[in-house]
């Protein structure tokens, strides 16, 4: 029952298309996660710095919140003016961003 059961939950990740794609698709998923990675850190150092100036939690916290919020409203913005303003300008406007 177990290899039925992990074959289903590879077959939801799409772990078989992803191993039909090629050292590409690996490739490009092990640098995004690095990038993602090496994104996440410096929230936590300076989490942990604000929390060592005795900001309370709650300010902390919406200080990462509003910070994320505004991540998520700069990229879908970009999404969506991306094709008229042409994808290179802003994929290298948006890579000087971060």
């Amino acid at each position: 029952m177990a290899p039925n059961i992990l074959s289903r939950f590879a077959g939801f990740l799409g772990v078989h298309s992803l191993d039909a794609t090629g050292k590409d698709a690996y490739l490009i998923i092990t640098l995004r996660s690095l990038r993602m990675f090496s994104a996440g850190i410096p929230s936590l150092i300076l989490a942990l710095f604000f929390s060592s100036l005795k900001f309370p939690d709650t300010r902390i916290g919406l200080f990462m919140t509003l910070t994320l919020l505004g991540d998520v409203l700069l990229s879908l913005l970009l999404t969506l003016v991306a094709d008229q303003l042409e994808r290179r300008r802003i994929l290298f406007f948006g890579s000087v961003m971060k």
